[in-house]
């Protein structure tokens, strides 16, 4: 079984304050049980907002789920979170370690949280095109040497009744860096609140910054998260990630660079805040 240890620390602002560190979701994986049928339910150990495997193929290894897999009309399995863990919060940091295993499915995901053109997708199929998303694709197409972690904010949902959509254009964090299957990564995306309507992006892999800081003219505040899943692009044609999530977790602070690198040389196993990092 894994241990989490979270750390309460002192910091000097005006004055000297206490602050936790703001690990609001943790999905651990470690159920011991072989099989993972639709329907098994996805523990957050810390946020209480468990999430649901859909679709066939998924195992527990004991430490990682494995996902098979599969075309993006396939019922290959991926979890699906609960709705408006991104748009709860301004700031987000987003962090996993992973193990791709196979690039035939082209554009596989870790994450995408947001929403496509049919809005919400329950099951297998659905909307096409993604409208909003948060999203962290260990390959382009099938090339594993190309990575893409990106914002969009299309949706009108978010924006209110009659509102035209402004945001269409992506916004990219592309580190594109040599990997290797069957090789476990740590990716750590941090989207800021600038305190000014919109946000900055920034992307780490296995502790070192690799793509932003990039601004973004919106925040975690304007996207419309109805399919936050793991495993499942919201381009619904996309093909379904295959290999393991040992570990994926939701803050709802801006880890800075030590943080995440302290984060990275702890591992899967352990949760050890930067006391730098709150406040």
């Amino acid at each position: 079984m894994k241990n989490s240890l979270i750390l309460t620390t002192s910091i000097l602002c005006a004055a000297p304050v206490v602050s936790s560190a703001a690990l609001i979701n943790r999905y651990s994986f470690n159920d011991i049980a072989a099989g993972a049928p639709a329907g098994t339910t996805i523990t957050d150990s810390v946020g209480a907002a468990n999430g649901v495997i859909v679709g066939d193929g998924a195992n527990f290894t004991g430490g990682a789920i494995n996902l098979p897999g599969g075309a993006g009309d396939s019922t290959a399995a991926y979890v699906d979170l609960p709705n408006g863990l991104l748009s709860s919060h301004n700031t987000v940091t987003f962090e996993a370690w992973f193990t791709v295993e196979s690039t035939a499915n082209a554009w596989g995901r870790v994450w995408d949280f947001g929403s496509s053109l049919g809005g919400e997708v329950n099951g297998s199929g659905g909307g096409g095109e993604g409208w909003d998303y948060f999203l962290y694709a260990p390959m382009q197409g099938t090339d594993i040497n190309l990575q893409r972690n990106a914002l969009r904010n299309l949706d009108p949902a978010t924006l209110g009744s009659g509102v035209a959509p402004v945001n269409a254009a992506e916004i990219d964090n592309d580190p594109n860096l040599t990997s290797l299957l069957n090789t476990q990564y740590h990716i750590a995306t941090v989207w800021e609140d600038d305190n000014a309507g919109g946000g900055i992006f920034s992307t780490y892999r296995d502790g070192v910054l690799v793509g932003g800081p990039t601004p973004s003219n919106y925040n975690a505040t304007d996207m419309n998260d109805v399919n936050n899943w793991l495993g499942r692009s919201n381009w619904t044609n996309d093909g379904y990630y295959d290999g393991d999530i040992d570990e994926f977790r939701i803050w709802d602070e801006a880890l800075d660079a030590n943080a995440v690198a302290a984060s990275f040389a702890a591992g899967p196993d352990s949760v050890v805040p930067e006391p730098s990092t709150f406040g």
